[in-house]
């Protein structure tokens, strides 16, 4: 049980270490050793914890080697550019990084082996409120270096080994470990400026003859720490030995040995003892010393100390007494302790025996020393194959492992990168890789889907033996299955070794706490209180350990065997263990049933001052406290699904033993109804799965969970409350709630309340259906199908409100008759009063038959459905009664879609039924119109339209008055015209001297050419206009190949072509650039065809719809190749890009390519190094050759030069596979040759 009770960490997106998005460089001097030993890793976080203008704001940083990695993250506004790496050129980073924030400055002090590094950045006032990091303004400042950054050298032979710094308002403190046990105190100005006035103190320090002689058993110090009062810095340094040290200034203030202070248990064991960490904090009015110690059988414990503060404390008059409070821990990494959850709590970052990150809570009252029992923190989990289990995807394996792999909660896109790079094993593929940008989910995931996708994928992934065992069909492991195996296991090793512990963080400010690893940090969040009652319900039972025992016993058995198999097989061992376990815990087992249902129960209720619409807005989009809500809610779902399908196999593992449990006469009272036959546990065990579709990714880049609370989730959650919540407290009203819960103090208390309504409000069972509703907002129709497909068999209060919202899916990914069938089925819910249905289509209001009609119309209007909204018109005027008001608009509706499905007939029916006497008129005059610009006199003449005719006629004589005075304006400005030509013909008649003039005559062609260049002008013009909205005067060029090349650039293809056709132009850059817009939208994964291959497509309508892009492209290619069929650089144009580009050469034009120019065709292969492809060419030609030389009259004609050029390429390349393939042709030649000597012989 303890694997879904309690508290738990939890690791999203955000908490995930990415790649510095900018980086410091600074080059400095090596230390002055031989023997230079790598720093230790550390890591550490801060908090503007007393600025309220920064609350909401905390830096994670982590000191790796040389370099010093730092993030920071925002509660409520999405960073930009919130990370950055300073990079220390030839230094080790040692453990003592400090960052402090004063008087409108952030300081950051980075200590090394051998110097103190300081930056320091001035933050302007109001920088708070937007959405600009402090890490990217520390960035844009270091152009200046020195205005930023300063440095100070240790002067010693030595180096350090670990440091401690501490500040005041006027000084800063800085105390240095040596290799050589030197201890060394640096006392300088806190002001930004150039470290001036450095005082050097040696706080130990022995000489060098005394160092050489006891150096093996010279004291280490192990720890160091501070404490700062009334400006003066208290240093503590702790020797491995046990000795404690406390300095003021340069004198010894504090000596001694703390084994003494242990109990008669450790100290006898003092010689394996060893004092690794201490640390120093203040609590309210408490000074608080902890200390932590390790035995040699890896027995761990803190010592603690606690003294009053005063002005006037003193180190030798308060650490008199310690207490030892044992930890349960092989290894103990970091600890701390600050104020949660009402309690002061010490947290332990531990590490087992496997190495992995333990974290350890206890509530602890500092006044008293009383220590509450540990509670171990669960680790974070991934989605793993268990969990598709629960039927939440319908989906093959291979998408399942895909979905988890670019799931950004799960992996970080280092981990995932790293991964493809080991498990892809094709060149190509790992240069692509190689060129990815930091974060490019999209790029990644297109990378490895094409490369899955490859049809030599095969080929390169499969062994020899399982190439083998593929061709003669004894192999049923799926390759491509293999492959998402195999990458999946990659990535946990990978994200195994970033959960590497590297200390604790907390926040006072927000009240969040959790651990800090090597690739992410994690955030602990509070156990869930409807499960919690399983500890209370074990308690009576606490003295009885057989109980406790046989109840986990019995749950580890239903674990084992989980009802989402369809059979289970129960071994004898494991049924006769149940049998024996069960019968001891049987009443238990039925009143945790009772419970879980009573438990999870909730009521709720939306505030009254709240708008009862959705306020889907983006206040938290892309935020860090919507990723920690969704992780949460995640988390919660899992466990809550995990503890409710172990308690489903209990019961099916009962019913199947349950005769041999009734022969046992244990005294046992069971209720069968509790378990089988009660329909609440039931709809509350199967339903419990509802949630786990934010789980799986849509066709988005974030789950549904993470999209729904980044875009204003958070506000609808906080407009309801849960009914109990306030029910223990008769003072507080329901208006005083929102009141209450804005006084909470930290984020750790409002964390909980947030997820649990979230869940009561998400829940399928709610009538609000705020899930189906925001993915029916957003667009996403692929998650709402699976959402409403995931519920199904659904509740009879929300089945008529599942249909709706299935309709709408179903129109939405383009299936109008199924959309229709559902919504009319829903409609009975509108009949019946159905109260989710009428929330459903009617928000905030109550709604009719011919309302729901009109909606539905709507929403498939939205989706160009007129042929289904035609059917569903018909059916509602069959449904709304004739006296309806809003008939007339159904009537109009109808009318709209007939016509634009040309049923002219229907459309005179349907005018006529209309009883608004105005929208008949208004729906005529748009038929006639149509007719007329149609040129459908026919239809005009022949259609019946009853007492309207009148009206037709009228609308007729309209138009032709119009028509007349058009006609008549034409006839007088013709009559002006001839008059002044027959005037100016006189004139000229008269003229003397008369000269002859040669007159040139435009040819059919030159007419095109002028037409076409001015055309193709025109349309430069109107795309220039339509860009920059007409606001920037244009003038087109006027050479007809500067007219191509701007074509081309802003995707005019289509009078591209003309002018090419027109001036008999060569067609290659036109090609080219086809290629490569269609290999930019492919790569893009973007569905929706682009806007030049829209043009196209409305131009030409014979164009293909499914792939429009690729047979636009098809269409040139071979219009090109029938202009100029003996052009062999059409081809290659086209193919040279696929091939720069990396991309697979479409089969039909290598094809065409190989057939024709083959000698091209293989210079080309050859010249991009795809050796195995032109083997492969040759290979054919030569068998097709070998066949034809024979025949009597055949003209063979090898690429000679082209197969002398792949053997020397080949003998210079170390690829085994290729010069099997070689040798397979020279197979093949030699057989051309014995056949050409042959037939020349004959």
């Amino acid at each position: 049980m303890s694997d879904y009770i309690g508290s738990v960490e939890v690791a999203f997106a955000a908490t995930y270490a990415k790649v510095p998005v900018s980086a410091i460089r600074i080059s400095t001097e090596p230390p002055p050793t031989l023997n230079v030993e790598e720093a230790e890793k550390s890591a550490g976080f801060f908090s503007f914890e007393n600025d309220t203008e920064f609350k909401q704001r905390f830096i994670i940083w982590r000191a790796l080697g040389s370099n010093l990695y730092l993030e920071e993250h925002c509660m409520d506004i999405p960073l930009v550019e919130n990370s950055l790496c300073i990079s220390l050129h030839s230094s080790q980073i040692i453990p003592g990084t400090c960052i402090f924030y004063a008087d409108s400055f952030l300081f950051i002090y980075c200590p090394t082996q051998t110097a103190l590094h300081r930056f320091f950045l001035h933050i302007p006032v109001g920088f708070a409120m937007s959405a600009k990091s402090l890490l990217s303004l520390l960035h844009e400042r270091s152009n200046h270096l020195r205005e930023i950054h300063d440095s100070y050298e240790l002067n010693s032979q030595s180096i350090a080994v670990r440091a401690h710094i501490a500040y005041t308002k006027l000084e800063l403190f800085s105390v240095f470990f040596l290799r050589d046990t030197q201890l060394i105190k640096l006392e300088m100005s806190s002001v930004p400026a150039t470290l001036p006035n450095v005082e050097v103190t040696y706080l130990h320090s022995e000489g060098i003859l005394q160092r050489m002689v006891g150096s093996t058993t010279v004291r280490n110090v192990s720890s160091l720490a501070s404490y700062t009062l009334n400006n003066e810095c208290f240093f503590f340094v702790l020797f491995t030995s046990g000795i404690l040290q406390v300095y003021l200034k340069q004198r010894l203030e504090y000596n001694k040995n703390l084994t003494e202070c242990l109990g008669r248990e450790l100290s006898q064991t003092q010689e394996s003892l060893t004092f690794m960490t201490i640390k120093v904090q203040q609590v309210d009015q408490l000074l608080l010393l902890l200390c932590h110690v390790q035995s040699g059988n890896n027995e761990n414990c803190i010592m603690i100390s606690r003294t009053c503060v005063s002005d006037m404390w003193k180190p030798k008059d308060s650490l008199k007494q310690f207490q030892t409070v044992p930890v349960p821990a092989i290894y103990v990494v970091d600890f701390s302790c600050f104020f949660c959850d009402g309690h002061d709590k010490l947290i332990v970052l531990s590490r087992n025996e496997f190495k992995y990150s333990v974290f350890l809570t206890a509530n602890i009252d500092w006044e008293t020393g009383e220590l509450d029992t540990w509670e171990v923190t669960r680790s974070p989990s991934i989605c793993s194959v268990k969990d598709d289990d629960f039927g939440t995807d319908s989906s093959s394996d291979v998408n399942k492992k895909s979905l988890r792999i670019f799931d950004q909660n799960n992996y970080s896109f280092d981990v995932v990168l790293r991964s493809a790079m080991l498990v892809c094993k094709h060149r190509s593929c790992e240069v692509q890789l190689q060129r990815l940008l930091p974060n490019d989910w999209n790029g990644l995931r297109n990378i490895i889907e094409f490369y899955v996708a490859a049809p030599q994928f095969e080929a390169q992934s499969l062994s020899r033996t399982e190439k083998k065992q593929s061709r003669s069909g004894r192999s049923d492991e799926n390759p491509k299955l293999k492959f998402w195996t195999a990458l999946e296991k990659s990535c946990n090793e990978l994200l195994e070794a970033n959960c590497f512990p590297l200390g604790v963080w907390h926040s006072n400010s927000s009240g969040l706490y959790g651990a800090l690893q090597k690739g992410r940090f994690t955030v602990c969040v509070a156990e869930d209180k409807k499960l919690k009652w399983l500890d209370g319900m074990l308690l009576p039972y606490s003295q009885e350990r057989l109980v406790n025992d046989a109840f986990i016993e019995c749950f580890d058995i239903g674990r084992r065997f989980l009802t989402s198999q369809e059979e289970v097989v129960i071994p004898e061992e494991d049924s006769d263990s149940f049998v024996s376990y069960f019968s001891i815990i049987s009443e238990v087992a039925a009143k945790f049933l009772k419970n879980l249902v009573d438990s999870c129960t909730v009521e709720v209720k939306k505030r009254e001052h709240c708008l009862t619409d959705h306020l889907f807005v983006e206040s938290y989009s892309a935020a860090f406290f919507p990723g920690l809500v969704s992780a949460a809610v995640r988390q919660r779902i899992i466990d809550r699904l995990f503890f409710t399908d172990a308690m489903l196999s209990i019961i099916k593992i009962y019913y199947l033993t349950s005769q041999v449990l009734r022969g046992i006469r244990t005294g046992f009272q069971f209720n069968s109804l509790v378990f089988g036959d009660d329909w609440d546990v039931h709809l509350f065990m199967t339903h419990e799965a509802f949630l786990f579709v934010i789980n799986h990714k849509t066709q988005m880049e974030v789950s549904v969970g993470d999209a729904f609370f980044s875009d204003g989730g958070l506000d609808v959650i906080k407009s309801y409350f849960l009914s109990e919540e306030y029910s223990g407290d008769g003072n507080l009203s329901v208006e005083d709630a929102p009141v209450a819960k804005s006084l909470r103090p930290s984020l750790t208390d409002l964390l909980p309340d947030i997820v649990t309504t979230a869940i009561a409000v998400l829940w399928p069972e709610n009538v609000e259906m705020l899930l189906a509703q925001y993915l029916t907002k957003t667009g996403q129709f692929d998650a709402l199908l699976n959402h409403c497909l995931l519920n199904d068999p659904w509740s009879p209060e929300l089945f008529h409100a599942f249909q709706f919202f299935k309709g709408i899916a179903y129109s939405g990914i383009g299936q109008p008759e199924d959309a229709t069938r559902v919504f009319f089925d829903a409609y009975k819910g509108i009949e019946e009063g159905d109260e989710a249905l009428m929330k459903a289509v009617f928000p905030g209001r109550s709604g009719s038959s011919p309302e729901y009609f009109l909606k539905v119309m709507e929403v498939m209007e939205g989706r160009n459905c007129s042929e289904e909204i035609v059917t569903m018109g018909r059916l509602a005027l069959q449904k709304v009664g004739t006296n309806d008001p809003l008939i007339t608009l159904i009537y109009t509706t109808l009318f709209k879609h007939e016509l634009a499905t040309s049923r002219y007939s229907d459309c005179v029916r349907t005018l006529l039924k209309n009883p608004s006497n105005d929208n008949r008129k208004m729906c005529l005059r748009e038929l006639v119109a149509k007719l007329i610009d149609c040129n459908k006199m026919k239809e005009l003449i022949i259609l019946d339209y009853g007492i309207m005719q009148d009206y037709v006629v009228e609308i007729l004589e309209a138009r032709a008055r119009s028509v007349g005075v058009d006609a008549a304006a034409s006839v007088s400005s013709s009559e002006a015209e001839d008059k002044e030509a027959h005037e100016t013909a006189l004139q000229e008649k008269n003229l003397k001297g008369k000269s002859v003039t040669s007159v040139n005559l435009l040819s059919e062609s030159d007419i095109v050419k002028e037409f076409v260049v001015e055309d193709a002008r025109l349309a430069l013009f109107d795309e220039h206009s339509k860009v920059s909205g007409g606001l920037e005067t244009y003038s087109p060029p006027t050479n007809v190949s500067d007219i191509l090349n701007e074509l081309i650039e802003k995707r005019l293809f289509q009078r591209a072509w003309f002018l090419i056709r027109a001036f008999e132009m060569p067609p290659y850059d036109v090609i080219k650039a086809l290629v490569k817009e269609c290999i930019n939208h492919y790569a893009s994964g973007v569905t929706k065809d682009p806007a030049w291959a829209s043009y196209i497509t409305k131009e030409i309508p014979s164009a293909s719809e499914k792939d429009s892009c690729a047979a636009i492209l098809r269409g040139y290619i071979e219009m090109a190749i029938r202009t100029f069929p003996n052009d062999s650089r059409v081809l290659r144009s086209a193919c040279d890009i696929f091939l720069q580009h990396k991309w697979p050469l479409p089969c039909w034009l290598s094809s065409y390519y190989e057939e024709h120019f083959l000698a091209d065709f293989l210079n080309l292969l050859l010249l991009y190094g795809r050796l195995e492809e032109a083997c492969a060419s040759v290979i054919k030609a030569v068998d097709l050759a070998a066949r034809e030389v024979i025949v009597k009259g055949a003209q063979v004609l090898l690429p000679y030069t082209a197969i002398d050029q792949l053997y020397y390429l080949v003998s210079t390349c170390d690829n085994t596979a290729i010069k099997k393939d070689i040798g397979r042709l020279e197979a093949r030649l030699q057989f051309y040759f014995n056949q050409l000597d042959s037939f020349s012989r004959g």
